[in-house]
């Protein structure tokens, strides 16, 4: 297409408070409006932070996400139910659901004590949110037999001797 806009398509002028102006390029479909927005880099993501422009939010959210390790865990609860969740920081994540407080998953509120008893790194966030689908689906006998698998890689504990 190569700089020509679509047929529908208008160019419209908008101008944020304080920000050079921006040219909006709105395409109608049979769905409703689709609204784009076409500008430099520089124009749709500063933070000025003392007269300085630090990276754009979108480039430090992939570097977040492309150095973490993201692990899944499951966390026994206090009345013998099975939580599955995934964390960059299993430990952080645990003590956040232990603390009851506004992170809590909303499963777990009330259900003290809890215990973590299989946790797992697996890599990036997509493949940590696949597995914790796929332990989500298993039956509660799937699920008992993962967590027994994974105390039973431990010489010292005692439910496995």
């Amino acid at each position: 297409m190569g700089g020509q806009l679509a047929r529908g398509a208008s160019i419209q002028p908008i101008q944020a408070r304080g920000a050079p102006s921006v040219s909006r390029i709105t395409k109608t479909d049979r769905k409703g409006s689709i609204t784009l927005l076409k500008a430099l880099e520089e124009t749709l993501y500063p933070r000025f932070l003392g007269g300085k422009i630090s990276k754009p939010v979108t480039d430090r959210l992939d570097e977040v996400t492309s150095e973490s390790v993201w692990s899944v865990y499951i966390i026994r609860c206090g009345d013998g139910t099975l939580y599955a969740g995934i964390a960059t920081d299993v430990e952080r994540r645990f003590g956040e659901h232990v603390s009851q407080g506004p992170k809590t998953a909303k499963y777990l509120r009330g259900r003290l004590p809890l215990e973590i008893v299989y946790r797992k790194e697996i890599g990036n966030r997509s493949e940590a949110s696949k597995e914790e689908l796929r332990i989500k689906r298993m039956g509660l006998k799937g699920k008992l037999e993962l967590v027994n698998a994974f105390d039973c890689g431990e010489p010292t504990n005692p439910r496995c001797k």
